[in-house]
């Protein structure tokens, strides 16, 4: 459901927006595992980033797409979801003025 089916949902024809009656419980418990499970998502997502950094350097990639994927992992791990990661990608836009991420880079 889209906010704007349970905006719609929750409103009157005529007397405006009324809250929905509904019994909210708070259960603990739930509330835990579901911390618990994103927080190991976020976990598994550094984790594949950190992998990727590793394999790419050894393959002699860009180290600027390196950097991203770091700040990926920084971002996740921070809760921080992809927040970091595009400041980054626009600090290096900002500071070299063209996408050097795309760039190929050689082994020496």
């Amino acid at each position: 459901m889209t906010l704007d089916e349970l905006a719609q949902q929750n409103r009157t024809t005529e007397a405006g927006f009324v809250p929905k009656q509904t019994t909210i419980t708070h259960n603990p418990i739930a509330a835990a595992q579901a911390i618990i499970k994103d927080n190991k998502f976020r976990h598994e997502v550094a984790e594949g980033c950190r992998l990727q950094i590793l394999q790419e350097l050894e393959q002699g990639a860009n180290p600027f797409k390196l950097l991203l994927y770091a700040a990926e992992a920084i971002g996740r791990l921070d809760s921080g979801a992809d927040t970091f990661f595009l400041q980054v990608q626009q600090k290096i836009l900002d500071v070299y003025g063209e996408e050097v991420t795309e760039q190929e880079y050689k082994r020496a």
